[in-house]
């Protein structure tokens, strides 16, 4: 099951926006389902590559992008580039 972008805008209370970027469909729905029990403190997106999360960057602030090393098409290096589209965005790298 290949779950689509999305961000969850169902909580409008929440004020810290994070943004998980993963190709493996299971660790990104995995991501989602451990921050479901802190919905009051974040806001959460889920993204299967980089061009779509650039997508959600160039739309909305966020407050941390966490994204996969290695991806097909664009790396999470090439995606954490987004200091120049959000500078105030803290970046994390996770890695195998």
């Amino acid at each position: 099951m290949r779950r689509e972008l999305f961000l969850d805008t169902s909580i409008p209370h929440s004020d810290e926006k994070i943004l998980f970027v993963e190709d493996n469909p299971i660790l990104l729905e995995l991501y989602g389902i451990l921050l479901e029990r802190e919905h009051d403190q974040w806001h959460t997106a889920l993204s299967p590559d980089g061009e779509s999360a650039l997508k959600l960057l160039k739309d909305a602030p966020f407050d941390v992008v966490v994204s996969d090393m290695e991806m097909p098409g664009m790396s999470g290096i090439e995606l954490l580039t987004v200091r120049q589209l959000q500078p105030q965005t803290a970046r994390i790298i996770i890695s195998g």
